[in-house]
């Protein structure tokens, strides 16, 4: 799945951390990554649209569930995921109106963060299976329509 490439955008406030991550991504073959220490220069970045956002919850600018507002109106269909320290988070964000899509605790196993990077691989196949049905369908239709 990693052949195609998503674009992935990684936010916190530390950056031995931010190092870390992107050291991990890049040894399981995810070039595209970016990484920003802050949630205003993640959305003023150039990088374009990212498949996945993680972004820390504790930021010295502004908090994680603000930032995924922001991310969630700008970039449409991104999965954001939210990094936290607490597992009482990960229970309020189920509720929230923030646009967060799931959340990662800091400490878990960079698997969970592999996983959270295959659901947004998932929905970008979805989509581009979904635009060539359409496709077929709309020439299939016209085919009929006009020269059978």
């Amino acid at each position: 799945m990693k052949f195609l490439n998503p674009k992935i955008l990684i936010i916190d406030d530390d950056p031995v951390y931010l190092a870390v991550i992107e050291k991990q991504f890049m040894n399981e073959g995810f070039h595209n990554v970016a990484i920003y220490e802050s949630a205003i220069e993640g959305l003023k970045s150039d990088f374009g649209k990212p498949d996945v956002v993680f972004v820390d919850f504790h930021m010295n600018d502004i908090n994680g569930a603000r930032a995924s507002k922001m991310f969630s109106k700008k970039w449409k269909n991104t999965r954001i995921v939210l990094i936290s320290n607490s597992d009482s988070i990960k229970k309020k964000v189920r509720k929230s109106r923030y646009g967060i899509d799931d959340t990662v605790l800091k400490e878990a196993d960079f698997a969970e963060f592999l996983n959270q990077v295959k659901v947004a691989i998932r929905r970008i196949i979805f989509r581009r299976i979904f635009r060539v049905s359409a496709l077929v369908l709309c020439s299939v239709a016209l085919y009929f329509l006009f020269i059978y």
